[in-house]
């Protein structure tokens, strides 16, 4: 009888840090799961912003191929009036005066 009790005494004091473990891990595990639901929301706004970073950097690369080619053209007609004002200064120089 004294060695059924022991071993009774053994299994529920094995079992008893069984339980423990087992709610460790559970508690571990709720952790874990609410970390990764934290995760998830932070990449999805970050994919959020990065599609809307990139939607800016393609509208900012349109504007500034427009302003580039506004200026190119408006040097064009200043280079353009610098020659013509210097070919027709040349002209009456060599034939008309």
């Amino acid at each position: 009888m004294d060695e059924s009790y022991a071993k009774e005494s053994e299994f529920r004091a094995a079992k008893a840090v069984c339980e423990a473990k087992m709610g460790e891990f559970e508690r571990r595990e709720q952790a874990i799961d609410r970390q990764l639901q934290e995760l998830t929301k932070i990449v999805t706004e970050m994919a959020v912003t990065m599609k809307h970073n990139l939607e800016q950097t393609s509208d900012q690369e349109t504007r500034i191929r427009a302003l580039e080619g506004r200026r190119g053209e408006w040097f064009d007609k200043i280079v353009y009036l610098v020659l013509g004002g210097f070919v027709s200064f040349a002209a009456t120089k060599l034939f008309g005066g």
